[in-house]
């Protein structure tokens, strides 16, 4: 069970001890970091939990919930795949608000349509310094009447207007998108490394951040993230790996690289906002068979 609480790091902490079933919620990433947080302040809020657990806590990582502003929002829509596979792959329980896998933004919703008592107490003037209606628009599920969520044009809040191309139908068809990358991650944590792996964290440049999953007898997987609005040239033989190459399992929509890419850990580009999950094994993609549902196709990433 989860337990909710906005509250300091040591009163959070204290709901570990409430019982061998409990977990609360970590809104860390959510309160302590914005869209100019450095590599270094997120390495930070995330060691702070790990090094603040009590022995035998389980740590977890939210980014989104129904009281904030979306992670699109608040970090900017081209962290999308990032900060999930952070998230994700991050040793713990990963949660994902609803929308997230598809990268949906907060919707714009005018004051004749707000539902929040927040906004609704406080007034015109200035309920859009408070309400949270804009991170809880209606699921986004293909691109007809009210993005698929009813069959109503009108529902209690109103659809995102992008809904007509950001949509999980749109996704699943996709070579290449948030919603067929999120499936990837999950996929990965089925592993023994991310179920039972340790993890190190590193900062390699201001904005650029990585940190590596392991464990005795099964290849490694790295994770590097570039915050940066730049290009940045990344470079892993210094701190992290020893190989003078690794694949490329799973990479963010914006980024340059695709699944079986061979990078030199000795220095290689980043597109802005990207992301890349390595390993030491090569990778080749596999096309499965289109899904008699939706159409997509699916690629699959096994080590040799």
């Amino acid at each position: 069970m989860f337990i909710e609480a906005y509250a300091t790091l040591n009163q959070t902490m204290e709901y570990y001890n409430c019982g061998h079933d409990l977990m609360p919620f970590n809104f860390f990433l959510i309160t302590q970091l914005n869209a100019t947080s450095t590599a270094q302040q997120f390495v930070d809020v995330i060691e702070m939990w790990i090094n603040n657990m009590p022995q035998g806590g389980w740590p977890n990582w939210v980014l989104d919930n129904h009281d904030n502003p979306r992670s699109t929002t608040r970090l900017g829509p081209g962290l999308v795949d990032a900060l999930n596979a952070l998230i994700l792959l991050l040793p713990g329980t990963g949660l994902i608000y609803y929308g997230q896998e598809i990268g949906m933004e907060d919707t714009d919703v005018q004051w004749e349509d707000v539902q929040d008592p927040f906004g609704q107490n406080l007034g015109q003037a200035v309920f859009k310094n408070f309400y949270r209606d804009p991170e809880r628009s209606p699921f986004q599920w293909n691109d007809r009447v009210s993005a698929g969520f009813s069959t109503n044009p009108k529902t209690w809040l109103p659809v995102n207007p992008n809904f007509y191309y950001l949509n999980v139908e749109a996704q699943k068809k996709a070579e290449v998108s948030h919603y067929n990358i999120v499936k990837r991650l999950i996929q990965l944590r089925g592993t023994k490394v991310f179920q039972h792996g340790g993890f190190s964290m590193h900062v390699l440049g201001k904005y650029v951040l990585a940190f590596k999953r392991f464990l005795s007898n099964e290849p490694p997987y790295f994770v590097v993230i570039n915050l940066s609005p730049y290009q940045e040239v990344v470079d892993l033989s210094q701190d992290l790996a020893q190989e003078s190459s690794l694949s490329v399992h799973t990479a963010s929509v914006n980024s340059e690289y695709r699944i079986g890419n061979q990078v030199p850990t000795n220095g290689f580009q980043m597109r802005p906002k990207s992301s890349l999950v390595l390993t030491t094994s090569p990778v080749q993609m596999q096309q499965a068979s289109p899904s008699s549902n939706s159409g997509a196709q699916s690629f699959n990433a096994t080590p040799a």
